[in-house]
């Protein structure tokens, strides 16, 4: 993700959903990275290790829309034949 300062951070190991027209992230995915989700007054706040705020997210019909950029996509594809 591209954070809103132009930072970057990494998210590994995210499933890919034909269709899916958004990126979605999870909780754990965060949480897995050493960084800290909080939910309050209708915001979501991710922070880093040092507990300084790196994105926030607003809700938004029940999903919570992070003010962030996808990075470069790093994708493997697969193929299975039958």
């Amino acid at each position: 993700m591209i954070m809103p300062d132009g930072g970057k951070t990494y998210i590994d190991d995210v499933l890919y959903v034909p269709g899916l027209e958004k990126n979605m992230i999870s909780v754990s995915q965060i949480t897995k990275k050493q960084m800290q989700v909080q939910f309050q007054n209708e915001k979501c706040i991710i922070s880093d290790k040092s507990h300084n705020a790196i994105v926030v997210g607003t809700k938004s019909g029940g999903l919570y829309k992070l003010k962030a950029k996808p990075a470069k996509q790093k994708a493997l594809y697969s193929y299975v034949s039958s």
